[in-house]
C-alpha cells in the first residue's frame, strides 16, 4: 500500500538522521549492548554520525547561535587568535582554549 511505503520512508529518513543521535542515545545504545557485535556496530554508527555533523556547513558570515554545538565548532576551526574571539564573545581566552581542545580532542 502507498500509505506504509510513504511511512516506511519516513521512518527510514528518521531513523538516518545523525541530529537525533544525542550522547544521550549513544548512552542509552550502549547499555543495551550484550554481544562485542552490537558493541562495534554501535561505534561504527557514532563515527558516522560524527562524519555527517562534520559535513554539515557551517552558516557564513555570521558565527553560529553562541553556546550551540556549532558555535563550538566554529570556535574550534576559527583562525582567528583567541584573543580576538574572548573579545568577540565575552569570554576568557581560558574558556576559547578549553573549547578549542574540546573539539580537537573530538575530531
Amino acid at each position: 500500500m502507498k500509505a506504509w511505503d510513504d511511512y516506511d520512508d519516513d521512518l527510514t529518513a528518521w531513523r538516518a538522521c545523525y541530529q537525533r543521535r544525542t550522547a544521550e542515545y549513544f548512552a542509552r545504545q550502549l547499555e543495551r549492548c550484550e554481544s562485542e557485535y552490537r558493541l562495534k556496530m554501535l561505534v561504527a554508527e557514532a563515527r558516522e554520525t560524527l562524519e555527517a555533523w562534520r559535513r554539515q556547513p557551517i552558516p557564513p558570515g555570521q558565527p553560529p547561535e553562541y553556546g550551540s554545538p556549532q558555535w563550538k565548532r566554529w570556535i574550534g576551526e576559527s583562525n582567528k587568535d583567541a584573543g580576538e574571539l574572548a573579545r568577540l564573545f565575552g569570554l576568557t581566552r581560558q574558556r576559547i582554549y578549553q573549547i578549542r581542545k574540546g573539539y580537537r580532542t573530538v575530531t
